[in-house]
Parts: structure tokens; sequence; C-alpha cells
């Protein structure tokens, strides 16, 4: 999966200089004050001097508060293979990067799917190439640069039936409240699973972002809803500090997402649909995130392994329980029909 992503990683040094700046600009203002109400030639000359060089140190800081956001960025991209700290490229995919702030916890941890070394026979989906063995992996980095693989089976229960049981997308949040740390991935346990007519998600937990996480017994039960299909995701609203599930299902086909209750653990009310299709190929894949108060939800065409390419559409809403606007969308290689949801 590509993407691109820029994250700015020193926002206490640039509060920090500009409470400096702050503090050399009232200095500059006492000094004349000083130097105006005594009026001594000995004393103007050096408090004017004073003056300058407080102007000087302001400019100077003014400067580097402009350019310390470009310094201190790190440009993540989708065109180059990202390597560990002993040269090897990242087997992690479809997953995601996360940054964590807790206990002993500080740094960045990159999530994902570890695949076999195999060669598909065609242009998209090989079963087996790309379904079996998966394991789920985690890297950590305390600069998004340098990267050192921590896990290639951070939820080693999955090697007891990876031989035929598929799976993909793991993502991880810190839930503040319990001091868990809870994935949300894909399996055909819940995916596609017809003996499952009201809809499940899989989920584990652990007590440390580098593992090991077990699973939930049951999952997350979805109630009066339909089969899960091929997209799980969970999100974390940056602000609320609550959690959601979004999904998509088979016939009727939607993409819709599910709040969480305080301890992520299960479902907390109705799915409610982002967008519904009546017509083939399904949208699957994207993420959600949130600007200036906007909450966005992206996905593109099924495209399974594919080396064609796919679309790029996103929604948008207030309230990620909606209601759901589409935005524009990019076509790469064929038109797919959807309707927002009345």
């Amino acid at each position: 999966m590509n993407f691109l992503v820029r994250i700015v990683i020193a926002p206490a040094l640039e509060s920090l200089i500009v409470a400096v700046w702050l503090f050399l600009g009232l200095s500059g203002k006492a000094a004349e004050k000083l130097r105006f109400r005594r009026g001594l030639r000995q004393k103007k000359f050096s408090l004017c001097r004073e003056g300058e060089i407080l102007a000087f140190l302001q400019m100077a800081l003014s400067v580097g508060v402009l350019f310390l956001p470009f310094v201190a960025s790190v440009v993540i991209h989708n065109d180059v293979p990202r390597v560990d700290d002993k040269g090897n490229i990242l087997n992690a995919h479809d997953g995601t990067v996360v940054q964590f702030k807790t206990g002993n916890a500080s740094g960045f941890w990159m999530y994902g799917t570890v695949y076999e070394n195999c060669v598909q026979t065609r242009a998209y989906c090989t079963n087996p190439c790309g379904y079996v063995p998966n394991t789920f992996a985690v890297y950590h980095s305390a600069d998004l640069v340098s990267w050192r693989l921590v896990s290639d089976n951070v939820m080693p229960s999955v090697s007891k039936d990876n031989d035929h049981i598929n799976y993909w997308m793991p993502n991880v949040f810190h839930n503040p409240t319990t001091s868990k740390y809870v994935m949300q991935y894909w399996s055909n346990k819940c995916g596609f699973n017809k003996s499952v007519p009201t809809g499940c998600m899989s989920i584990a937990t652990a007590d440390s972002p580098d593992g090991p996480f077990v699973p939930t017994a049951s999952g997350l039960m979805l109630h009066d809803w339909a089969v899960v299909s091929s997209t799980m995701g969970m999100w974390v609203d940056p602000d609320s500090g609550e959690a959601y599930v979004k999904f998509n299902t088979l016939t009727p086909q939607h993409h819709s997402i599910v709040k969480l209750s305080p301890d992520w653990l299960s479902t907390d009310g109705e799915a409610r649909t982002i967008f519904y299709k009546t017509t083939f190929p399904w949208n699957e894949g994207g993420g959600m995130f949130k600007k200036d108060g906007l909450v966005y939800y992206m996905t593109g065409s099924d495209c399974c392994f594919c080396s064609w390419g796919s679309t790029a559409r996103y929604w948008t809403a207030w309230d990620p329980l909606g209601p759901w606007h589409p935005g524009a969308d990019t076509e790469y290689c064929h038109t797919a029909t959807e309707k927002p949801h009345a």
C-alpha cells in the first residue's frame, strides 16, 4: 500500500522558542523604558545596545520558528523501500504507524502483515500467495527514520491456524481508561463468515505496544447488521478519545461505522451507514483521519493484489456517525456506482 505521511516531531521545542521570543520582547520594552527614564548618557548607550541585541535575538528566533517545522519534519515516501537497522526491507503491510507516549512507551510503532516470499501466477489474487501463512509484525522507531524489528509475530496465536485462516490489516491504539493496547484486525473468522450473519470483527489486547497480543474470545459483535466483507479498521477520535470501527459488508453492500464501548472491547449502539452501493466493484481499504473538525473516510474500488491500480474516493462528516457526504474522486481504471446514504 502506498502512502505519504509528514509529521512534525518537535512541537515542544517550537513552543520553548516562542516563549523565549516573548520574554526577549518584554525585556526589550523594559530596557527601553529604563533608558528613557534615566536619561544618563552612559546608561543610554548601554541600554540602547542592549535593546539592539535583544531585537536581533528576537529576529533570529522568529526565523527559527518559521523554519523549525521544515527542519524537524520527516517525510515518508511511498516510492522508496524502508529498511530496518539491519538493512532488511520492512515486512509490515496494510497496517498502521502510530505514536505512543504512555509510561515507558515512547516513539513510533509500525504494525503490519508479514507476507511470505512468494510469486503470484496472475496479475491479481493468487491464493495462497498473500493469504497464508501470514503473521503480524511490529517495528519501533524513535524518529520515523531508523526502524528496529521488535517481533515478526506479535500475536503468537495466529501460528496455530494461519495455514488456513487469513490475517490482514492490523491497527493498534492505546486505551487510556484500561491502559491496554488494543489491536483490531481482519481475519476470515469474521470477514466473509456467513456463519455469523449479524457480523463480527476481530480484536486483541496487550499490556505493551510490543505485545504479545491476545485475541478476545468473541471479538466485536455487531447486532442485526450483515456479514462483514473485506475491510475493517479501527479509528480513535483525537478530540473526544472515542473509538470506532469502520467496515464494509456483503449484500447489502454497505460501508459502515460503529462506535465502541469505553473499553473498546464491544460495540456501543447500532452501526451507521457511510455509503452504500448497488453494483460491483465493491470498495475497500483506505482509512480515516480528522482535520479542522472534519472527519474523512477514504476508500477505493477493489484491487486484490493487482497490478493495474484502483480508484481513490473520500467521504466527509462532522460527526463520525454521520451524516456522511461524498467528496471528489480520482479514477485510475474504471467507474463504480456509489450512492450516499439518504
